[in-house]
């Protein structure tokens, strides 16, 4: 087993940050939040010469599974979300792709994970973490030996995500971020949804969550 790597694909119109996680010796590889344009996920995963073995979805908006389906046909790999998700991932209303240009996707997971669960990533462990607040079936996930997080839309760098759209609550998501994502060790670095990477540590200064800490 080698090094966890992640690369990253900016996609649809909102700028999200489709993530591309693999072993730099096995080549063996995941990809994060298909959100769309499939091709350019493709040649990513392509010109890295990899092999793909699951997609994850940190939560069900149309920005982070658009490309889901067309993904999943072509790498011919399982979708895995937390099984919260399984109503935003099918319903076109929560998961908004009903009021988008486009035809609506309805995505149903191959695999459903609970929070507290480990996954086997590319050969690395990850911890899996439900932080509802943007959506009920959000989830981040934690590779504690690598010190990585990838953030999903619950916390970027110095904000957190939008909590006005259908099944978002603010109490839940600075909870979440206070008391699942805030305690864990400083020098873990975020890879957020959308938005630049930061660190757990940053956060602890600059993000106004912070402030909630111990209210929640």
């Amino acid at each position: 087993m080698g090094t966890l790597k992640v690369e990253h694909v900016v996609v649809s119109l909102c700028a999200t940050n489709c993530y591309i996680l693999f072993d730099d010796q096995t080549l063996k590889g995941c990809i994060i939040d298909p959100g769309e344009s499939p091709a350019r996920i493709e040649k990513k995963v392509s010109d890295l010469g990899l092999s793909i073995e699951c997609i994850i979805l940190t939560h069900g908006h149309f920005d982070h599974i658009g490309a889901c389906p067309e993904t999943r046909k072509k790498m011919g790999c399982e979708v895995i979300a937390l099984k919260e998700a399984a109503q935003e991932l099918r319903d076109i209303d929560l998961n908004l792709t009903g009021q988008m240009e486009g035809v609506p996707i309805s995505v149903t997971a191959d695999k459903e994970v609970s929070d507290g669960d480990i996954l086997d990533i590319c050969g690395h462990k990850c911890k899996v973490i439900h932080t509802p607040g943007h959506t009920p079936g959000s989830m981040c996930l934690y590779f504690e030996e690598e010190k990585i997080l990838i953030a999903g839309d619950t916390l970027f760098c110095e904000s957190l995500g939008r909590f006005d759209l259908p099944g978002g609550n603010g109490r839940k998501i600075i909870a979440s971020i206070t008391n699942k994502l805030l305690t864990l060790p400083e020098d873990t670095v975020v890879y957020p949804g959308h938005g630049e990477t930061t660190t757990i540590g940053h956060e602890l200064k600059y993000n106004p969550c912070a402030e909630y800490i111990g209210q929640f």
